[in-house]
Formats: structure tokens, sequence, C-alpha cells
């Protein structure tokens, strides 16, 4: 997982989380509603409901994440309804598109921790490597 001042691998750059937890909070939040939405249907209340909670989760999202990851979503997703209350096909495609846009960036800080984590194991191992050549050099001269 990159931070703002750390780049990932090849090259990220400015893609970065800003607060985990707070993620991973708003995506089980939106997972939760989107397998509540599969198993009921829901009145107009509660769509109208859904779609402030989509536009709110929207918001924060975008104070977790970096501009570009924030560009990105923002590119992807599509303003939900042109009406004042969105149908539920409407709702249910952007709560799924939400979902796997985040399933996605999971996999991807993932990714990013695995590759931070083989890159400082073969620094290590490196490092490990030059001091034992050192030692060597070290003991042949004695």
């Amino acid at each position: 997982m990159t931070t703002p001042d750390q780049p990932g691998p090849e090259g990220q750059g400015g893609e970065a989380v800003i607060e985990p937890a707070k993620l991973l909070r708003l995506a089980t939040m939106v997972r939760q509603v989107l397998e509540e939405l599969r198993h009921d249907g829901f009145g107009d209340a509660a769509r109208k409901r859904l779609d402030t909670l989509y536009h709110a989760s929207m918001d924060e999202l975008g104070d977790v994440l970096s501009e570009d990851l924030r560009a990105e979503l923002d590119r992807l997703t599509q303003p939900v309804g042109g009406q004042p209350t969105p149908s539920e096909p409407e709702l249910r495609v952007a709560e799924a598109q939400l979902v796997g846009w985040l399933e996605g960036l999971f996999q991807g800080m993932q990714a990013s921790a695995l590759a931070q984590q083989a890159e400082q194991l073969q620094a290590l191992q490196r490092q490990q490597h030059d001091q034992q050549q050192a030692d060597r050099r070290r003991s042949s001269y004695l």
C-alpha cells in the first residue's frame, strides 16, 4: 500500500489510500448494502435513502483517495439516475460498480504491499551478501 509521499511499484506515482481503515469501513458498508439489495426489494423511500447513501459514500471516498484514484473513480462511475429517485436497477448497477472498483483497489493494494515486501527482502539479502563478502575479505587478510 502506498502513502501519499511514497510511490508504489512500477511508477504508480500519486496513487494512494490516505486512510485505509476508513476505506475498509466504507467498502464493507457498500458491500453490505449491495447484499441487502440482492435479497430484498425496496420502495420509493428506500431508493431515496440508498441514493443519498451512495452519494455520501462517493464523497467520503474522495477524502481517503489520492487525486489520481479519485479521478479514476469519477471517470468510471456515472451519476445515478436522471430523475429525483433512481430506479432499483440503476441503484443496483451503481452499487455493484462501486463494490467492484473497491475490490480491484484492494487487490492493487495487496499486490503493492507484496511487491514492497519482495523489494525489502531482496535489499536485505543483498545487504547480508555484501556483509558476508566483506567478512571473507577481512578474514583472508588475517
